[in-house]
């Protein structure tokens, strides 16, 4: 777990506690892809080889006790203590136990990425022990901040999404229940928010359907199929810029024609993005003001959940618009959503929460962590790649840019590496 001084705000640390070649993978590689082990389990042990794998090997293993100083480390690492993990898995390597050590050091990258030495330190692990995938994305993170590091050729991952088990899962892991609330106020709600395509002036847009033969048609099909967006329409007009999702009926994912033809390889990510910011849990942070969504968030609360304190006239008069818009199923599962949630969040957590949703969503349809990178540099003017040269820009970048630390996660999850791991033993040589 981050210290305190990095966690990037309250609410995500909620979230948190809310929450191809023809021989097979080595065993050690199954171990850190397919299943996180737990702290102090050993890799060897738990996915034992038959006898006839090199029996040798496995009588010594098998003869090698942990020592009490490992013991320790282990246990202080099962107990969160993030340098523990590291310093097992440099003992382990010095031991020359390169696949035990591949484990607790993935651990310890993914809770924090912005480790520059644990990236090396893991890279090293991996190529010792031929897990080719976890080399290839800390090859890719090094590449950023370390000029000796070349990236890794971009590996497009477009069946990715096979290995994973729910889709929704992995995008929103453990959704904020006032996401959940702000989801049911649009389907049920919309009608106070809603805005026609023509008074947005944009009435000329024409309609993107699944078949047609442009690269945005085959990105409108994933999305609909993995994201969950078939109510979301995709729109393309000639004279606008970027991307951009409208509160319309249903809602609209808007780009400009330039867009699919000077940066085709980037839409991929970009629209996924879109089109997970145009969901209905999403789409009014998305589209609305900061002032209009604190009003917002302050009316459900005094509608449907637990206020404390006196009521601004203006929330009074949003709550009362709300029990009159929204049907009694509707404000029955308001009130059972935000029962147990507590006060209205910060606005600030619940955006950020979208963003990494929206950064997951992309890598899903995306597949490529550089391409995702430049993706999302490309329409997030908080996200400057220029810092990220140095392990410090890096580390700090990291650290403040929600959307980018869930790309990063994302990368380094177990779906994405069971992924990689046979396409890159098929077309490449694991990164040296």
């Amino acid at each position: 777990t981050a210290p305190d001084d990095t966690a990037p705000s309250g609410a995500a640390a909620a979230r948190t506690a809310r929450n191809a070649s023809q021989r097979p993978a080595p065993v050690y590689e199954r171990a850190a892809i397919a299943h996180e082990l737990q702290p102090g389990t050993d890799v060897a042990q738990s996915h034992r080889p038959p006898p006839s794998d090199r029996p040798g090997r496995w009588r010594a293993a098998q003869r090698q006790a942990p020592r009490g100083a490992e013991v320790e480390l282990r246990a202080r690492f099962a107990n969160g203590d993030i340098e523990s993990g590291l310093t097992l898995g440099q003992r382990l390597m010095d031991e020359g136990r390169d696949r035990e050590a591949v484990a607790p050091l993935l651990r310890v990258v993914r809770g924090e990425p912005w480790r520059a030495e644990a990236i090396r330190t893991l890279q090293r692990a991996s190529e010792a022990s031929r897990s080719v995938a976890i080399a290839s994305v800390c090859a890719t993170l090094r590449s950023l901040f370390d000029r000796r590091e070349a990236a890794p050729e971009p590996l497009r991952l477009r069946a990715w999404s096979d290995f994973v088990g729910s889709p929704r899962g992995l995008i929103s892991p453990s959704p904020s229940p006032w996401l959940e609330a702000l989801g049911v106020v649009w389907d049920h709600g919309a009608s106070l928010f809603q805005r026609s395509l023509d008074d947005l002036g944009y009435g000329t847009a024409a309609r993107v359907n699944v078949g047609d033969h442009r690269p945005s048609a085959q990105v409108l099909a994933t999305a609909s199929s993995l994201l969950g967006t078939e109510d979301v329409e995709l729109r393309v007009l000639g004279h606008s810029e970027g991307i951009e999702v409208l509160p319309t009926a249903p809602p609209v994912v808007l780009f400009a024609v330039a867009e699919e033809r000077e940066r085709s390889d980037l839409l991929a990510f970009r629209l996924g993005r879109a089109f997970e910011l145009a969901r209905a849990p999403h789409v009014l942070l998305a589209t609305q003001g900061p002032d209009d969504l604190e009003t917002l968030l302050a009316a459900l609360d005094v509608a449907f959940g637990s206020p404390i304190g006196s009521v601004p006239r203006e929330v009074g008069a949003q709550a009362r618009e709300l029990w009159s818009a929204l049907p009694p199923k509707a404000q029955a599962r308001l009130r059972t959503l935000l029962a147990d949630a507590g006060p209205a969040p910060s606005l600030a957590g619940l955006v950020e929460e979208v963003a990494e949703a929206g950064a997951r969503a992309g890598f899903l349809l995306e597949g490529s962590l550089l391409r995702g990178l430049q993706a999302l540099a490309h329409d997030d003017p908080n996200l400057d790649r220029r810092a990220l040269a140095t392990e410090e820009g890096y580390a700090s970048t990291l650290r403040h840019h929600a959307p980018f630390r869930a790309l990063v996660r994302a990368a380094l999850s177990d779906a994405h590496l069971a992924a990689r791991a046979p396409l890159l033993r098929a077309s490449i040589a694991p990164h040296r």
